[in-house]
């Protein structure tokens, strides 16, 4: 089994990222969390070679709140992540359909609005 300051260490430096992605995502400055990717990745996967040489039957309570914290951590910084994406995605959507939407102020033959999309110019300012 591997010696306790190890697990501390490991545990620690995975908080400590996690806490700074979550700092991140909450200031709104989702894009410079891909700064701790690789720290992150390395945390990851340090901390995940001693967990996975702790026998369950021998963990300490202290190290399995630990895990728990780290746990309830990540999985708030991949809402955090999930909102992000939504509302990014929600933003192109609207962008997208944005001259969808618009009209030129003209009308066609049959009475029905000149959509921007379709407007061809020629058309006169109203004073």
């Amino acid at each position: 089994m591997m010696p306790s300051a190890t697990f501390e260490t490991a545990a620690d430096d995975l908080y400590q990222i996690l806490a700074a992605e979550k700092e991140l995502l909450l200031s709104g400055r989702a894009a410079d969390t891909a700064g701790l990717a690789e720290e992150k990745l390395k945390a990851m996967e340090s901390f995940e070679a001693i967990v996975n040489t702790l026998d369950d039957r021998a963990v300490s309570d202290s190290h399995r709140g630990q895990i728990m914290r780290i746990a309830k951590l990540a999985q708030e910084n991949t809402i955090h992540f999930t909102a992000v994406r939504n509302g990014l995605r929600n933003a192109v959507t609207r962008l997208e359909t944005m001259s969808d939407e618009s009209y030129v102020g003209a009308y066609r033959l049959d009475g029905a609005k000149t959509p921007f999309t379709k407007a061809t110019g020629g058309y006169e300012k109203k004073v």
